[in-house]
């Protein structure tokens, strides 16, 4: 094809290099863009992190009621977790507020019943038992 064996080997390095050179051009092209897609945020975009404090979640979009409810729901107990309760007269529901499922933000009226306190039992069901809290005091 060639005249001389030179000149085909000359012409078939430049051929390789083109190639070589066009792969790792296409390749930074490739990456750029990835880069590029990662870094475009959304307003609905939403980033996952792990953080040390979270803020509680906010379900009054889900419950938006301000009333006790008046039955159980499927798991066999109430849900007011960001409810505002302080209109409620409670007094008298001990049995039902030991089946409550409460968060941070729900807000409890100035009379509860007798041996219901709800800061303590969340503080109660923070310890995460089998000694841990011990346990990590000592590698600190």
């Amino acid at each position: 094809m060639y005249p001389n064996k030179i000149v085909q080997r000359k012409v078939e390095n430049v051929m390789i290099n083109k190639r070589k050179y066009l792969a790792a051009v296409g390749m930074i092209i490739l990456t750029a863009v990835i880069v590029m897609a990662c870094k475009t945020e959304s307003a609905d975009t939403k980033i996952i992190n792990i953080v040390r404090y979270p803020e509680p979640a906010d379900y009054t979009s889900i419950f938006n009621s301000n009333k006790f409810p008046e039955e159980k729901d499927e798991n066999f107990e109430f849900d007011v977790r960001s409810t505002n309760l302080s209109s409620e007269n409670l007094s008298d529901r001990l049995d039902d507020l030991l089946y409550t499922t409460y968060d941070s933000k729900t807000i409890w009226p100035e009379k509860l019943p007798e041996g219901f306190n709800p800061e303590e039992i969340m503080e109660i069901y923070k310890n995460p038992g089998l000694g841990m809290r011990g346990i990590i005091e000592r590698l600190k």
